[in-house]
């Protein structure tokens, strides 16, 4: 079975980086989306192009942070920033199709045209998940070739349909209080499937991420796991297989 441990939010912010950096180069995370309207997203670029081996998907954003363009109405608020995560939820049914399809494009272009070679697609909050924007995901997964994220059967299931690739299997359960050792391997040891993801966030702590997410003690606890000796040496002894997205379509 192949196993991708894919660290979110890489570009939130510089504490946000280093910790996916760390957990890539001395720990199991495989794979990162990266946020191509925030911030971070040139340092997260130079972070990169120093571990090129990185598998790095675009993580298509709509309620964090200012647009790629800036000639939006319905997705942005009175200041130009995207809506909050309740505002946009509570308006979906008002939002342009094309105006979230021409900002996601321009975010893939992004991250491209930064030299990135994109591996797969998800979104913040998992906007992308909603089937209000099913003609979005079909054009830009028609027009990148991408593999997209499917956050539990339903979802797999009918992206899978539409022709889209996705993972077999998906668990966001390593968060918070259950971001540990004992809980990572057994998400592992249960699944049946040929590949699940499993959604992660290691962080170190800075101003950013400390004033822009209510989690960020535990991103701190989840990157010292991610790290840790234990995971490790299961993963290396065990029948399992860590990959990235780029790998897991390769033979």
């Amino acid at each position: 079975m192949k196993v991708i441990i894919n660290a979110d939010e890489f570009g939130f912010s510089k504490g946000v980086n280093l910790g996916i950096a760390e957990a890539f180069e001395n720990g199991i995370v495989t794979s990162t989306t990266i946020m191509a309207n925030m911030p971070a997203f040139d340092h997260a670029v130079k972070i990169y192009k120093q571990n090129p081996a990185m598998n790095v998907g675009i993580h298509l954003t709509l309620t964090a942070g200012y647009p790629v363009l800036d000639n939006h109405t319905t997705v942005v608020d009175q200041n130009g920033k995207f809506k909050n995560q309740g505002a946009f939820f509570s308006s979906v049914s008002r939002l342009d199709l094309e105006e979230i399809l021409l900002e996601f494009d321009a975010q893939i272009k992004k991250a491209l045209q930064a030299g990135i070679r994109l591996t797969h697609i998800d979104s913040h909050n998992h906007i992308h998940e909603l089937e209000v924007f099913e003609y979005v995901l079909l054009e830009l997964t028609s027009k990148y070739n991408l593999p997209i994220r499917g956050i539990n059967d339903r979802h797999i299931n009918r992206f899978k349909k539409r022709g889209i690739k996705t993972c077999d299997d998906f668990s966001a359960e390593f968060y918070g209080q259950f971001a540990t050792e004992a809980k990572m391997i057994e998400i592992v040891n249960r699944t049946r499937e040929k590949s699940i993801e499993i959604m992660c966030h290691p962080a170190y702590i800075d101003y950013e991420l400390y004033h822009g997410a209510g989690d960020a003690l535990k991103r701190m606890d989840e990157l010292k796991v991610l790290t840790g000796q234990k995971l490790k040496t299961f993963f290396s002894a065990s029948k399992f297989q860590l990959c990235g997205y780029g790998e897991l379509y390769a033979d």
